[in-house]
């Protein structure tokens, strides 16, 4: 063993504690999954309210309207399918 390395025990237990508590990483997920939904949701909503209500005052510009958005859309689902693995 060099100078560098561990004793065996110690690389043990800093392993044990950078894996983390597998409830709290799995709320996290689920946490993070809501909130990606939710934005997609949130991006649905405004191409379609800009196409069937387009009378109702704007608070906000949309730029780029509907390519934003819905560029939104698909990188939200994309890191969606990557929270399961």
């Amino acid at each position: 063993m060099d100078e560098f390395s561990p004793p065996p025990e110690e690389s043990r237990e800093s392993q044990k504690h950078m894996q983390g508590d597998p409830l709290l990483a799995g709320r996290l997920d689920g946490a993070l999954r809501v909130g990606l939904l939710a934005f997609v949701v949130v991006c649905v909503a405004v191409i379609v309210l800009r196409y069937r209500r387009p009378d109702l005052p704007r608070t906000f510009p949309t730029p780029g309207m509907p390519v934003v958005p819905l560029i939104g859309v698909g990188f939200s689902l994309w890191l969606i399918s990557f929270l399961d693995r």
